[in-house]
């Protein structure tokens, strides 16, 4: 009875004449024999809920229209979410084959075009190349969605190695709706593992670099996961792109700020890597691969 008369139940299940209530996200997907199942971590907001990828094995490719995966499901683990998972989390994971970058992308004189992947990497290491000498004049805006393995390397390649001093290592906050039980108002799964990595660098603010390029310190923006044009505006995004020698956008789903940049480089999403997050309590959760990268893209880490 508590499940129907909860309003949103309508939307979830399904009562079948057997008496058994049916998740209609997943009803008539796939078999679950079909189904393959790695272990993995929530990435939807900073309490990293301990999860299951269920995916399609391929033994059925012609199921759910050519989509991955099927489902996610709850993992018990008693010092962070216990065996549950919020509803945002559970339904959330469309994005993982959806609107995807699948292949690299050139955009110049008003026009996208779509180039090897190889022939993106290369002129993106010539034009740090060609950079290296002022690193004063590069910024970065990174995101706490990537792995503490993929912030390490951008560390290594950025910091250590190039010598960039300006960059907004988290990216922007993104904020949203929190409980006391699951929800964590910091919708970033690795905004303190970024901060750790990141620990001894000093941070500006993304509004900041904004400001830097207004005024012809910073040429170069690299950019990794971020939608600038919908945090920002898309007209702030066009001026930024004017003043820009070079602007590289590195990431996972399609978005408004694409079009603006030089170069796009396709990444890897969480289900199709292994790795680690640092969830708000500072514990390190291993993620596992549950899919092969869609189409051109790579793990951050690797292009990197």
């Amino acid at each position: 009875d508590a499940v129907l008369d909860n309003p949103l139940s309508a939307n979830v299940v399904d009562i079948c004449p057997v008496g058994a209530l049916t998740d209609r996200d997943f009803r008539f997907k796939l078999r679950v024999w079909y189904l393959g199942a790695a272990d993995s971590v929530c990435p939807g907001c900073s309490r990293g809920c301990n999860i299951q990828i269920h995916f399609n094995n391929d033994k059925r490719p012609h199921h759910a229209e050519g989509a991955r995966v099927m489902r996610l499901k709850p993992r018990e683990n008693m010092d962070v979410n216990k065996w549950w998972i919020c509803d945002a989390g559970r339904y959330g994971y469309p994005f993982i084959d959806e609107h995807r970058i699948k292949e690299a992308q050139k955009n110049e004189d008003n026009a996208t075009v779509a180039v090897g992947r190889d022939e993106a990497l290369a002129a993106v290491t010539q034009a740090l190349a060609d950079r290296k000498a002022h690193p004063e004049s590069i910024a970065v805006i990174g995101s706490a969605q990537l792995t503490n393995e993929d912030a390490f390397a951008l560390r290594r390649l950025f910091v250590d190695t190039l010598k960039v001093k300006t960059g907004d290592w988290t990216g922007p906050a993104r904020l949203g709706d929190q409980d006391d039980f699951l929800l964590r108002a910091d919708k970033n799964p690795n905004t303190a593992g970024v901060e750790a990595i990141f620990k001894d660098i000093p941070k500006t603010p993304s509004a900041e670099i904004f400001k830097a390029v207004d005024q012809g310190k910073i040429k170069t923006l690299f950019v990794f996961g971020q939608d600038l044009a919908a945090q920002f505006g898309e007209p702030r995004v066009q001026e930024l792109r004017k003043k820009l020698e070079l602007f590289v956008y590195q990431g996972t789903n399609e978005n408004k700020t694409i079009p603006y940049a030089h170069w796009v480089v396709p990444s890897s999403v969480y289900a199709e890597k292994d790795g680690t997050f640092t969830n708000f309590q500072g514990r390190v959760q291993r993620i596992f691969q549950a899919v092969p990268p869609l189409g051109a893209s790579l793990g951050d880490w690797e292009i990197f």
